[in-house]
């Protein structure tokens, strides 16, 4: 099991949301040994980004 895996893909799920966390580091990611539950933390700086629109 990759815990570092698991992080990048919670983030890129909150990115492709429209979410960027902003502090992506390890002091930020819980892991249950019990059930590998990864969990991305601390979304207070986190942003939203604006939506982009197609042209046409």
């Amino acid at each position: 099991f990759d815990i570092e895996i698991s992080r990048n893909k919670l983030i890129e799920q909150a990115d492709d949301r429209g979410v960027l966390h902003g502090d992506v580091r390890w002091e930020n990611v819980l892991f249950n040994p019990e059930t590998s539950d990864v969990m991305v933390i601390d979304f207070e700086g986190a942003g939203l980004l604006a939506k982009s629109r197609s042209a046409g």
